[in-house]
């Protein structure tokens, strides 16, 4: 194969849409395909092969051979049984969670700063224990805490509290926003109306998410001790891709006018700082140098975002981009968007039905 990394992620696009819609093993597909393909290659080869047929399966099968070679469909079935092994469990995991009593307790670590809403605070926790049973650890639950409240929490912190717990909706009419399946692109089971938390621990995160906290806070206070309150959210979400205080109407603005990239970190802000350092490092350090540095810069701004889709998508290319030039080899443009989409869809297979991937 040319191209092992394109037919890898092809093969495991496959398994996850198959396995996100049709909701089914996609092996019972192949097991169904394949004998048919068998026998009715097998009926034709019997039958004269002077005689022209326009829907002849052996004819036209020899095209296709041409350009999908055996070993191309080994890899195709092998990789999309495994996505869809992988998205079938994760499914089935995220179901029996919404089958769950309502009243919980819970043991996590807060992995987010305050949102601040109309009438609560919204956290997002780390789940280390749920109800007892730690089949739920890893996974990743918001808090609502009513303004009123005495409650505050700090980012690191870990908590044992209870809460109902809310299942998140569906959309309920056609083009509805379905606010479950967006909660899955960002790994998250659904919502608690926390009614009692008590601090364990602080600081429990490890250093580099603490850091990489640290520096977003200082940005993002320096930003708002800059600008008015109308523009310091826009440029929050220009710089960091953090829209998570912007008003709807802006995002919809951006929308409509077909520039929602500009608030996703893409292509775009990976180009401007790549080229803005490497203009700066060039000339005092070198071109080989410049480069290992600029991808040091490029892996600290995936932390400092914190991992977002569309930054990781664009930081990983990039950095092939730069790490091709360091290496001396030509870089490939199609292995370069497969290995950046793979090791997204490894981490999330959801975000496949995100638009900022």
């Amino acid at each position: 194969m040319r191209r092992p990394l394109l037919v890898v992620t092809v093969g495991y696009i496959i398994g996850i849409i198959w396995g996100l819609y049709c909701k089914c093993s996609i092996a019972l597909l192949y097991a169904t395909i394949i004998p048919i393909y068998y026998f009715m290659s097998r009926i034709y080869s019997f039958k004269s092969k002077n005689k022209f047929r326009l829907f002849s399966l052996k004819r036209y099968s020899r095209y296709i051979k041409i350009f999908i070679k055996s070993e191309v469909i080994l890899t195709l079935i092998i990789i999309s049984i495994i996505s869809n092994f992988i998205v079938i469990r994760q499914n089935n995991k995220y179901n029996n969670l919404y089958c769950k009593e309502k009243d919980i307790v819970l043991t996590g670590i807060i992995v987010s700063n305050p949102i601040e809403k109309e009438y609560k605070r919204v956290y997002k926790i780390k789940v280390e224990s749920l109800n007892n049973n730690l089949k739920y650890k890893n996974t990743y639950l918001l808090l609502n805490i009513k303004n009123n409240s005495n409650i505050c929490l700090e980012y690191g912190e870990k908590v044992v509290l209870k809460g109902t717990f809310v299942e998140p909706k569906t959309k309920r009419n056609y083009k509805g926003f379905d606010y479950k399946s967006f909660l899955k692109t960002k790994k998250i089971y659904g919502t608690v109306n926390v009614s009692k938390v008590d601090v364990v621990d602080q600081n429990c995160l490890n250093l580099i998410y603490s850091l990489s906290n640290k520096i977003f806070l200082d940005i993002k206070n320096k930003i708002q001790g800059t600008f008015p309150d109308k523009i310091n959210n826009l440029i929050l979400g220009i710089m960091l891709g953090y829209t998570d205080e912007l008003d709807e109407d802006i995002i919809q603005s951006f929308r409509n006018s077909n520039m929602a990239h500009i608030l996703a970190v893409s292509g775009m802000h990976i180009s401007y700082i790549t080229l803005g350092l490497i203009n700066i490092c060039n000339p005092i350090i070198g071109k080989r140098k410049s480069r290992i540095i600029i991808i040091f810069v490029l892996i600290a701004y995936m932390i400092i975002t914190g991992f977002s889709p569309s930054v990781v998508r664009a930081s990983i290319m990039g950095s092939i981009m730069l790490f091709s030039k360091i290496v001396h080899r030509k870089n490939d443009i199609w292995n370069q968007m497969a290995l950046s989409l793979l090791c997204i869809l490894l981490y999330n297979p959801f975000l496949i039905t995100s638009l900022n991937v």
